[in-house]
């Protein structure tokens, strides 16, 4: 049996990130929002009559307040990912060219 050298090729792996990911995430916001307000207030009013007199009597009155109420929607979040696959790069031919000249 000879000892022969065969070349043969040998893979060559670069890895470079060709492109960016998108990538959405939550950020605040700020909103501006018309309210309206009521307030009631007791007025008074004179009688220019010279007479006197004492009116006392009961009111009811009701104040109004409108708060805003917020509205929260759920949004998709992409997250980057990627599947690990583990794979093994043989370095000699599948073709039987190292058998060839080895039994030649």
């Amino acid at each position: 049996m000879e000892a022969v050298k065969v070349g043969f090729k040998v893979p060559k792996m670069e890895c470079a990130e060709e492109k960016s990911l998108p990538w959405s995430d939550i950020e605040e916001d700020e909103k501006e929002q018309m309210t309206t307000s009521m307030t009631c207030t007791v007025e008074y009013a004179t009688d220019c009559k010279p007479q006197v007199s004492e009116k006392c009597n009961e009111i009811e009155y009701m104040e109004c307040n409108e708060v805003p109420t917020e509205v929260c929607e759920k949004a998709d979040v992409q997250e980057p990912k990627q599947e690990f696959e583990h794979k093994k790069k043989c370095l000699l031919p599948d073709d039987g060219t190292l058998r060839k000249s080895m039994d030649g």
